[in-house]
């Protein structure tokens, strides 16, 4: 299907967001797409995925947007960027390093040859909140540089680098680097490889969520964690003061692991069934259980009262919850953050 500028209003979300995911856009459609995106004052996000387009067409979509005033948020995911769009981008920012505030390349293998110019462009972004790194298969030079980059980076709160390629010494170096950052709120390394023959890259994992002062949520996910490493990594989440969750599904955990993880956490079953099952050892997918650690509720005076109302029960101070639990309490967490920061608070702990 295709897209002509005349029907561009279909596609505009409240004026703000143009959301054009799915569509083959020629260069041709491309370029009257940005003859009149200029009229667009309102615009913030442009998100386009799948578009199979290339250098010549993004290169002119970045260029219409040095035109918008509001615009924040560059989505192009699963296409072809490369030199001239990166060379353009870079150029587009030179004046207005304060304003693109969100970057998603998920998906855009041709990236990874054009990794030092991408460092480039984020080191001149002196306020992006949001970067996504996802299915990008990153080699052992991409993740060199941006192990430096997040390592002094002190704007970026929103980190998500699902099935990016870390594994052994990449995964090590990059979850080492995140140690010494000091902004990172939401994390999601889902989809690698983070299992070792002697536990370091799980050791370096329990360190970030005990030492990070401002992790509030982490995604380990579909990781290749042996029990040992799951448990290790669930019981570290005790240690932290502002972690309200942690993803871990898809590691190995079986029964007994999972009992000992709800025992070092002061953790209860959300479910009655559950804790019958659990007391008759009845070993079901307890290896793709999803635990959400939620801790401190009473500290985080900035969890909302909803969330509250759901997760706690009799005042408990952790809560173990089923796969099944569908709450977009995430979204909800970051709009707190936003609100905390208006406040200027300088941490989350209260």
């Amino acid at each position: 299907m295709g897209v002509t500028p005349i029907k561009i209003y279909s596609y505009l979300v409240e004026g703000k967001k143009l959301i054009l995911h799915q569509y083959k856009l020629s260069l041709g459609i491309v370029k009257a797409l940005a003859y009149v995106l200029p009229f667009f004052k309102n615009l913030e996000v442009i998100s386009l995925s799948e578009n199979t387009l290339e250098d010549n067409g993004l290169s002119v979509l970045i260029e219409a947007t040095m035109h918008l005033p509001k615009f924040r948020s560059l989505k192009i995911m699963y296409n072809k960027p490369r030199t001239l769009f990166m060379e353009t981008l870079y150029q587009s920012i030179y004046e207005r390093s304060r304003i693109l505030k969100v970057i998603n390349l998920k998906g855009c293998l041709s990236i990874n040859s054009q990794f030092s110019k991408l460092i480039k462009i984020l080191n001149r972004l002196l306020d992006l909140q949001s970067l996504n790194l996802s299915d990008m298969k990153l080699d052992v030079s991409a993740i060199q540089q941006l192990s430096k980059y997040i390592r002094t980076n002190e704007t970026i709160t929103k980190l998500t680098m699902s099935n990016s390629g870390l594994i052994s010494n990449k995964a090590f170096m990059f979850i080492k680097s995140l140690i010494k950052n000091d902004s990172i709120c939401f994390l999601d390394l889902s989809y690698n490889n983070f299992t070792s023959d002697d536990y370091s890259i799980a050791a370096a994992i329990g360190t970030l969520i005990k030492c990070h002062y401002y992790l509030m949520h982490v995604n380990f996910s579909h990781c290749a964690m042996s029990v040992e490493e799951t448990m290790y990594v669930g019981v570290a989440s005790k240690d932290s003061n502002q972690l309200m969750a942690c993803h871990l599904t898809g590691n190995s955990c079986h029964v007994y692991g999972r009992a000992h993880i709800r025992t070092q956490l002061g953790a209860e079953p959300q479910y009655p069934s559950k804790r019958k099952m659990d007391s008759e050892n009845y070993i079901s997918q307890i290896d793709v259980t999803l635990l959400m650690v939620f801790s401190n509720f009473y500290k985080q005076r900035i969890l909302p009262n909803e969330i509250k109302q759901f997760f706690v029960f009799g005042k408990r101070d952790v809560i173990d919850v089923d796969i099944e639990t569908n709450i977009d309490y995430l979204k909800v967490l970051e709009d707190d953050i936003e609100t905390a920061k208006r406040s200027k608070l300088s941490h989350f702990m209260l």
